[in-house]
């Protein structure tokens, strides 16, 4: 597992406008499978599919399809950067 940088850039359903949005932090656990955290202080966490993007040079981007929502509390996050 190793920390990488993941890019959300989508079009806003509401203003129609581009919005470009990074993870608060990133793991790939394994080739195409990342751990994102989404907001550190709320501990909002995704396990989604990503590939390298061809927009922003040196990140992930979220391939459409599953994820996983859930919470990640302190202790685990503390965890997985002790261990990454």
């Amino acid at each position: 597992m190793r920390r990488i940088k993941v890019v959300y850039h989508y079009i806003d359903r509401d203003t129609q406008e581009q919005v470009t949005h990074y993870a608060d932090d990133a793991f790939l656990i394994c080739d195409g499978l990342a751990l994102s955290i989404i907001d550190k202080e709320r501990g909002d966490a995704v396990l989604e599919r990503v590939r390298p993007s061809e927009l922003f040079s040196g990140c992930y981007e979220s391939i459409d399809g599953d994820y996983t929502e859930f919470t990640i509390d302190d202790d685990t996050y503390e965890h997985i950067l002790r261990n990454c």
